[in-house]
């Protein structure tokens, strides 16, 4: 804790007194010299104290020479054998004070050169730093440029005109440096139609600080593509102005439209994985060895109920041929409204391995029918049931609403019209009993 009875000294003044100190010291030192080696002859203590008063003033500058050479005035009347005049002492004092002036006045120059000179080596060193800087930052963003070929960076400066253009704006834009430098940035914009416009997005841009927005921008042969613009007002060593920064979203495009496509695909293949799938579980339940139609009337009205689940038919009915007149063998579903066909059956039934479809045509399928459907049955399939080339019965699917029999359908009813030969040929008795 400082003593309050001690006064506080400025620290400019206590310097001051330092360097006053050390200049005494110095005359102090060269009069002390001179007392003892006897230097006193030839005006060699002059010289002394004309060296004194140099080191005096290269040391503290002018005004420590200057009381350096008011000390010597002092000191050759201490040193010297013979009391000096009053002409001497003052031509002493002003010859002192000239050189304390002069070597004053070139050490302080040489002072203020050397911080000069250390001030413009600090800046070298700085902007050397920052050379090595922005060299640093332009190699990164070369290589961002390399490793993202579809984003460009551009420099714009408060009026909007291009200030820097990289290499990754020539690659998107196919403007060169040389093309752009100066010009506005305006002409990038595809949907900006006016000055205005672009006025409006700059003043947004330093208000905001950042504005961020898909846009449409064209290239240097007029072709338009989709970009995601941000452009970012900055402000920095008295510089003032954008980067605008630009990513084509052409590739993203083309990712999206392959991506979807390929979900496309996946689900195309999906369902008719699930289609196939859908068709070997109706194979697998029409082909059902355990379902022997030879077993009885159950097992063909099994088989048929099948067919018609598979099929999404209203109706199903095994027409038994029985020369010359047709009999309703068997019916699931939907039935006819009489057991017994028309007299003409033998003109109605198809010829051998010949399939009758009519699609959403009543009229059709009362004239293409050997039974005698509803009047709302729109749609028909006949399907024969053949043994060695000759017609033994018919398989009629039948519907109500509108629906156009595929060639798997009848691939389905031709498989159970093969099951079912056999059971025609052997047993048409039995098989017209069926109930």
């Amino acid at each position: 804790m400082r003593n309050p009875s001690f006064p506080v000294i400025d620290p400019d003044l206590r310097e001051r007194l330092r360097v006053h100190g050390v200049a005494l010291l110095i005359v102090a030192a060269a009069a002390l010299g001179i007392s003892v080696t006897g230097l006193t002859a030839q005006g060699v203590p002059f010289t002394v104290f004309a060296l004194a008063v140099a080191l005096a003033a290269g040391y503290g500058g002018a005004l420590a020479g200057l009381v350096a050479s008011l000390a010597t005035v002092l000191a050759a009347n201490a040193v010297l054998s013979q009391p000096v005049d009053t002409t001497t002492k003052v031509m002493l004092a002003i010859g002192g004070s000239a050189l304390a002036w002069l070597v004053g006045t070139i050490a302080t120059r040489r002072r203020d050169a050397d911080s000069d000179l250390q001030t413009v080596e600090g800046a070298n060193r700085e902007l050397q730093r920052r050379d090595r800087q922005a060299r640093a930052v332009d190699a990164a963003l070369r290589h961002l440029e390399e490793m993202t070929s579809d984003t460009a960076v551009v420099g714009v400066n408060t009026q909007g005109l291009i200030t820097e253009w990289r290499n990754g704006a020539e690659r998107v834009y196919g403007y060169t440096a040389d093309d752009v430098l100066g010009l506005s940035a305006e002409m990038l914009f595809a949907t900006v139609s006016g000055g205005p416009q672009f006025a409006a997005l700059l003043t947004d841009g330093l208000k905001r600080g950042s504005v961020r927005r898909p846009d449409v921008h064209v290239r240097k042969d007029g072709t338009r593509f989709h970009v995601d613009v941000e452009l970012k007002a900055f402000r920095e060593g008295g510089a003032a102005g954008f980067t605008l920064a630009v990513r084509d979203l052409a590739r993203d495009r083309e990712w999206a439209a392959y991506r979807e496509a390929a979900i496309r695909a996946q689900a195309a293949l999906q369902d008719a994985a699930d289609e196939a799938r859908r068709q070997l579980e109706a194979l697998e339940n029409l082909t059902d060895p355990t379902l022997n139609p030879l077993a009885g009337p159950d097992a063909v009205n099994e088989l048929l109920d099948r067919l018609r689940a598979i099929l999404g038919a209203d109706g199903i009915a095994l027409v038994h041929r029985l020369a010359p007149s047709t009999r309703l063998a068997t019916a699931r579903g939907l039935q006819p409204v009489a057991d017994v066909a028309h007299a003409d059956t033998k003109q109605r039934a198809p010829a051998s391995g010949r399939v009758a479809v009519v699609h959403n045509d009543p009229e059709r399928v009362e004239q293409v029918s050997s039974l005698q459907w509803p009047e709302d049955v729109s749609s028909l399939m006949v399907v024969p049931v053949t043994y060695n080339g000759r017609v033994w019965s018919t398989i009629e699917v039948v519907n109500e609403r509108p629906r156009r029999a595929t060639d798997w359908d009848v691939a389905l009813v031709r498989i159970v019209a093969d099951r079912l030969s056999s059971v025609v040929v052997r047993n048409d008795a039995r098989l017209t009993g069926v109930a």
